[in-house]
């Protein structure tokens, strides 16, 4: 956790940031809100009956937040917020059988200021030029990217995670 905290302080803090919601919940992202952001008001999701992830939360996580269970490639949010943070939540769309274009369009398509996508760069579910692109065509400016060595490479089923890549991005309006 404390390398995620380290890694994730190379953004600023938003001043003003007053609505956040935390895609894809865990204690680790969650705590990295309230601690940052103890006066904003976090919408922590989850993925329905993930009680992995919604038992550590409960137990390890204090401060201002809602828990929400669902599926972001099926249901909608309508609520505007400041922050999106993805904190690696694209590399388990497979998890939840879902796809990581599918899971990346809907979580691009949430009302939001900035966003923080944060990831394993080695997780072969994630196509980081197809994101790029995608990026670079829907008024999405990146305002930070960085690439972090993990402390200890760690194996999954596919592959071996070894580096995390962080993407700032701020969103803005179309003008017509």
């Amino acid at each position: 956790m404390k390398e995620h905290f380290e890694n994730l302080q190379v953004i600023p803090i938003i001043p003003n940031c007053t609505k956040i919601l935390d895609a894809g919940s865990g204690k680790t992202s969650l705590s990295y809100l309230v601690y940052n952001y103890p006066h904003a008001q976090i919408d922590a999701v989850v993925f329905p009956n993930d009680e992995r992830k919604i038992h550590s939360i409960h137990s390890f996580v204090k401060g201002n937040f809602s828990l929400l269970e669902l599926d972001l490639c099926k249901q909608k949010l309508h609520h505007h917020y400041d922050l999106v943070l993805a904190h690696l939540l694209l590399g388990e769309a497979t998890k939840f059988h879902n796809s990581f274009k599918d899971l990346f369009h809907n979580l691009m398509k949430i009302s939001s200021t900035y966003f923080l996508i944060y990831d394993f760069l080695e997780d072969p579910t994630i196509d980081y030029t197809y994101l790029e692109n995608y990026l670079n065509k829907h008024s999405f400016v990146i305002l930070k990217k960085e690439i972090f060595l993990k402390q200890c490479p760690q194996e999954f089923g596919d592959f071996i995670g070894e580096h995390y890549i962080l993407y700032f991005l701020e969103k803005r309006q179309n003008i017509n």
